[in-house]
């Protein structure tokens, strides 16, 4: 086997020199994948709307709820046409209200709600709300069915 000359332990300083440097710039780039996949995700996680649609139909659902049995307790009301008329003008203001304070947000929301009395009971009983969520990357909507306690 011949010797080395100083010419060739030269060439090979320099060959492992661009193996290891060729190998850290690809270890870079994995590196640097891995961390903007995790960074993508956890960017759309946060930007999902969960607490706004859950907020929305928390209060949905609670306003219903109360003013189901607002109209109920309401003595001077005789029959269950009367009290679906005052549910649906007051439910509407708040509807109003809040379609208005989701546009600040960004939102578009629907709400509907439709009381209910069963039998002869002049009483709303139950009612069906349905509730609309879209801010253009998330839509959600969704049917609930109260039920009024006590009615």
């Amino acid at each position: 086997m011949p010797e080395m000359t100083k010419d060739q332990s030269a060439q090979w300083i320099l060959l492992s020199g661009i193996v290891i440097a060729v190998g850290l710039i690809v270890l870079m780039l994995l590196i640097n994948t891995a961390m903007l996949t995790g960074h993508s995700s956890a960017e759309s996680i946060m930007n999902f709307p969960k607490n706004d649609i859950r907020e929305l139909k928390s209060e949905s659902i609670k306003e219903a709820y109360i003013l189901c049995k607002s109209t109920n307790e309401d003595v001077t009301i005789s029959t269950a046409q009367e009290r679906t008329n005052l549910f649906n003008s007051t439910f509407d203001r708040f509807v109003s209200d809040i379609i208005d304070i989701y546009a600040y947000r960004g939102a578009f929301v629907e709400i509907g709600c439709v009381p209910a009395a069963n039998g002869t009971s002049t009483k709303i009983e139950n009612a069906t709300l349905a509730i609309s969520y879209l801010d253009g990357d998330t839509s959600y909507s969704e049917n609930y069915n109260l039920i009024v306690w006590g009615a």
